[in-house]
């Protein structure tokens, strides 16, 4: 039985006090989940996992984290709601910018502050004949400054080293 809760799950579960949710043993997770917990804390001591619930009339989600301790266990839910829903917008996003990227006819490839390859165009594929399992892969810039000079694709300049170093440097 719930014996304390801080303010947010009071107001996670909609209860003026301690004494209410005690009284009434008002849970924020659902019968099911709240079993299948037991059931891994009884057996590691520790239950991770990430749930949904509804909370103030909308559906979450929570990052659930219960304990063994020495007077019964111990909990926290984190809400992350706005996480996953900033991150499922960002790959929507991405989405789209690959499906504008591949209706122009330009080549183009997009490399992150570490030089690993986000995006690419199927122009840019076809220019290089890159294969896109490779591309996929997410390599570094060199790996596919090296793939075009192994595959004879780029000029031999005098001092390879020092001109793709330079070339990156841009």
């Amino acid at each position: 039985r719930l014996s304390w809760a801080n303010d947010a799950y009071l107001q996670a579960v909609d209860a003026s006090s301690i004494d209410d949710v005690v009284a009434k043993e008002i849970e924020l997770l659902s019968a099911e989940d709240r079993g299948y917990a037991s059931q891994v804390l009884s057996e590691q001591g520790v239950y991770r996992e990430r749930l949904t619930t509804i909370m103030g009339g909308r559906r979450r989600r929570l990052d659930v984290t219960e304990c063994v301790a020495p007077e019964g266990r111990a909990g926290l839910a984190i809400d992350v709601t706005e996480a996953e829903e900033a991150h499922a917008d960002m790959e929507r996003q991405r989405g789209a910018h690959t499906q504008t990227l591949d209706r122009i006819s330009s080549a183009v490839a997009h490399f992150d502050v570490a030089r690993t390859l986000t995006a690419y165009n199927e122009a840019f594929a076809t220019l290089w004949d890159l294969p896109p399992d490779m591309l996929d892969a997410q390599p570094t810039h060199d790996t596919v400054m090296e793939r075009l000079r192994n595959d004879k694709k780029l000029f031999e300049p005098r001092d390879w080293r020092e001109w793709k170093e330079d070339f990156l440097a841009v």
